[in-house]
């Protein structure tokens, strides 16, 4: 079972159905209400987007609420506010950059199976005014014209981050998402 964490997008329900168009159980929770038997019994993780602004607001809670994730042994997909969740728990810092929110071309810096099916570009959706740089331990995968940190991965862990959205990105959004359940079963 995939356990989406719902930080208050309007998007998690596309999250839900690409998933499940790749028949995948899903189940989905606040970040606030996220419990131990959910978090046991999940495959994978998948962090939603955000109407929140980190940097206006105190992030704290939010990082102890999901500090679990820095710990756990199946893979962990965060998407525009859960990369930077991911990021910030793993010591990057985040910033304000300029409003995206349209479709713009993410240039892929390293083969990553998450990436997997597409060539040194794709067009994502964007849909943000923040960012993050790079934490430690983490590889730089993917960047865009607006900002540098589009994607990356951990060096050791199943743990993914990408700034854009594929939840609302069409066929390449339901590549990635297609990739991400390639670790779950394999």
């Amino acid at each position: 079972m995939i356990l989406v964490i719902d930080f208050g997008s309007t998007k998690v329900p596309h999250i839900v159905g690409m998933l499940k168009s790749l028949d995948q159980e899903v189940t989905v929770q606040q970040w606030n209400q996220i419990d131990a038997s959910a978090i046991a019994e999940a495959s994978a993780f998948v962090l939603s987007g955000s109407p929140i602004f980190l940097t206006e607001v105190e992030h704290e809670a939010y990082l102890t609420h999901c500090s679990f994730l820095k710990n756990v042994d199946v893979p962990v997909l965060g998407i525009c506010y859960g990369h930077q969740i991911l990021g910030i728990l793993h010591g990057a810092e985040i910033y304000r950059g300029p409003a995206i929110r349209k479709p713009e071309t993410i240039r892929i810096l390293q083969n990553d199976p998450l990436l997997k099916g597409f060539g040194k570009e794709t067009i994502m959706t964007e849909d943000h005014t923040e960012g993050i740089n790079l934490p430690e331990a983490f590889i730089h995968l993917a960047t865009s014209d607006f900002y540098l940190n589009e994607g990356m991965k951990h060096e050791t862990r199943k743990i993914w981050g990408i700034q854009f959205h594929p939840e609302v990105s069409g066929e390449n959004g339901l590549q990635v998402f297609r990739n991400f359940c390639e670790f779950i079963t394999g």
